[in-house]
């Protein structure tokens, strides 16, 4: 995953982060064809998320048109490409994310925010 190389959407949708048969919730900050960008939910105790690691990332899509839920739950497999964590307390992560493969499910979600909110293809 290449900064700038495709189109980010910024959005603030929840997800599960599976990592090691644990689940940690998340926010998705930025989406693009390529990858999204995370943010990890205030935990107890810092989570290492190192270049390399491969994560399962799941969230409920939602409509391309109303941005409600559609009832229906996308699971990515994704490689950390970079973390960072929170300078106060260390214990929320900023993840960068390889997409690891690309389900059509998942392009067409993404096209149909470009086309209804973003004004493009």
């Amino acid at each position: 995953m290449v900064k700038g190389r495709s189109i980010r959407i910024p959005v603030e949708f929840e997800a599960t982060i599976i990592y090691k048969k644990k689940e940690y919730e998340a926010i998705i900050e930025n989406l693009s064809e390529e990858g999204l960008q995370i943010r990890t939910n205030p935990e107890k105790v810092a989570i290492d998320f190192k270049p390399g690691t491969v994560i399962e990332l799941e969230f409920e899509l939602l409509s391309g048109q109303t941005l409600k839920p559609a009832g229906e739950i996308l699971k990515l497999n994704c490689k950390v490409i970079w973390s960072g964590k929170s300078p106060l307390d260390g214990v929320i992560n900023t993840i960068g994310l390889e997409i690891t493969d690309q389900s059509l499910q998942y392009e067409e979600f993404l096209k149909s925010l470009h086309i209804n909110y973003m004004g493009i293809l």
